[in-house]
């Protein structure tokens, strides 16, 4: 069952992959708050949020375009990197963590419904790791690198990992909550030294409501 980052990146393009996709999230913040004017335009955390999140998966898949093994994808509203290493495919998907939040685990993945499709996905998938006759499952095949920071001081820190939905019999019926398999350190925002770009443009309004999770076949 894969465990770190390292084990999900192209052989040997670990470390450059974190940075390269580091880099598009201090560039991705830096934008965002120097255009955020709540006074002036209304922006709340929400839209930040929103806009944070969007512009930081647009940076990301342009900045590790020319590493072989990884794919930008996209479906609807949403957008994603499918990363392979040895005929495994993972999908990472990159989220911004809400105001309050201090680590992954205070992270809600019940506010939209590709978030529960990705925890549940990750669920069923490593319950059929777990089964020796499903065949040679490596575990959870969703993975979410969570970004922390806030709309004064820009991009902090990231974390990666992958959540997945945790059923507890409990009286009167059972209890859903999120655990992570495995999650770890991602980066800080001065990860690779490099100095954000200066960009510029309007803020996008969009949901990531629409994609349907699939798992990974069985090998």
């Amino acid at each position: 069952m894969c465990v770190s980052w390292i084990e999900i990146a192209p052989d040997g393009q670990a470390e450059e992959m974190r940075r390269r996709l580091l880099w598009a999230f201090t560039d991705a913040w830096s934008a965002n708050v120097e255009r955020f004017r709540p006074e002036e335009l209304g922006d709340t955390s929400m839209t930040f949020g929103l806009a944070v999140t969007i512009n930081a998966r647009h940076l990301a898949a342009v900045e590790v375009r020319a590493i072989a093994g990884v794919e930008d994808r996209e479906h609807g509203n949403l957008r994603w990197l499918e990363v392979e290493r040895d005929g495994v495919v993972h999908r990472v998907y990159v989220y911004k963590a809400p105001p309050a939040a201090a680590s992954v685990e205070d992270v809600s993945f019940s506010d939209s419904k590709i978030k529960e499709q990705l925890t549940s996905a990750n669920t069923m998938q490593m319950a059929l790791g777990l089964d020796g006759s499903a065949g040679t499952i490596t575990g959870a095949a969703n993975v979410v690198i969570v970004m922390f920071g806030d709309s004064v001081t820009g991009f902090e820190r990231a974390v990666v990992g992958a959540p997945y939905l945790h059923l507890e019999r409990v009286a009167g019926g059972v209890r859903k909550h999120i655990k992570w398999s495995w999650s770890e350190s991602f980066g800080d925002a001065d990860h690779g030294g490099r100095l954000p770009r200066t960009l510029t443009g309007p803020a996008p309004t969009t949901s990531d409501d629409d994609l349907p999770v699939r798992l990974r076949p069985v090998a």
